[in-house]
């Protein structure tokens, strides 16, 4: 390089001249960088001097009252787990075994369970069965084939009941 094409440069903040390719001088930068580099380090102290009067202010119950909250949180959640296991578990039938019923109605029951297997064999029964209770014949309620057939208690209430029927598709009777 030929000294008319290599100029010189003045570092404005030193007034001395460098030839690097940036404004200021070599030293000039990195004296830049250090006070940068003290600037970060001083806010950074500044920030956990602050954090730590924040700390000195705040109130010494506060982080008691957290955990005591949390606490207290836990076991209402703990008392709580016996409950969400038994609603998780499946129901006992709500009737299940031998029950007292109002006057002729087992019988009324073995009558329909007569109906019921008569069905499901595909045969006629008896057609001198009749309700227990009131010697009325038994309502049938026909459609196409013997599972859409419903037979049912001409007068359920005397049982004490509001139905008493069976079907083709249901030979267990049903007593609601």
């Amino acid at each position: 390089m030929s000294a008319a094409n290599h100029e010189a440069k003045l570092c404005p903040r030193c007034g001395c001249e460098h030839d690097s390719g940036s404004e200021v001088c070599d030293a000039c930068a990195i004296a830049t960088a250090e006070g940068q580099v003290a600037e970060q380090h001083a806010s950074s102290e500044e920030r956990l001097a602050n954090d730590e009067r924040a700390r000195a202010h705040r109130p010494r119950w506060t982080r008691g009252a957290l955990v005591i909250a949390c606490v207290v949180c836990t076991l209402i959640v703990a008392a709580r787990i016996p409950a969400l296991v038994e609603s998780a578990e499946a129901l006992p039938p709500i009737r299940t075994g031998r029950y007292t019923t109002a006057g002729h109605c087992d019988d009324c029951v073995n009558n329909l369970w007569a109906f019921g297997a008569a069905m499901q064999a595909d045969t006629t029964a008896p057609s001198s069965l009749s309700c227990p209770a009131t010697s009325a014949p038994y309502r049938t309620e026909k459609s196409s084939g013997a599972a859409s057939t419903l037979v049912s208690c001409p007068n359920p209430a005397e049982h004490g009941l509001a139905s008493l029927s069976v079907s083709g598709s249901s030979p267990i009777p049903e007593a609601r």
